[in-house]
């Protein structure tokens, strides 16, 4: 009988980790997720926010580009 697959965790990080990571400060995490442009965040509770590592990645691919006219075409397509 085949075992069932066992996912690692995957890494969380603080809204000054995040802001860390970005070089940002954490005002402007906080900016990017009231406007909706910044990583997909969890709410662990009232006021405790956390980004996971795989949204984090993923937002960076999403925001990644070889230059401006390709993120123009990009946008432009959406």
């Amino acid at each position: 009988m085949r075992q069932p697959e066992i996912k690692q965790p995957q890494r969380v990080f603080t809204e000054a980790e995040t802001a860390a990571r970005f070089k940002v400060k954490i005002f402007t995490i906080r900016k990017w997720r009231r406007e909706g442009s910044g990583p997909r965040f969890i709410r662990c509770g009232g006021r405790l926010i956390r980004y996971a590592e795989n949204d984090i990645s993923e937002w960076l691919a999403e925001n990644t580009f070889r230059s401006n006219a390709n993120e123009l075409q990009t946008k432009t397509n959406s």
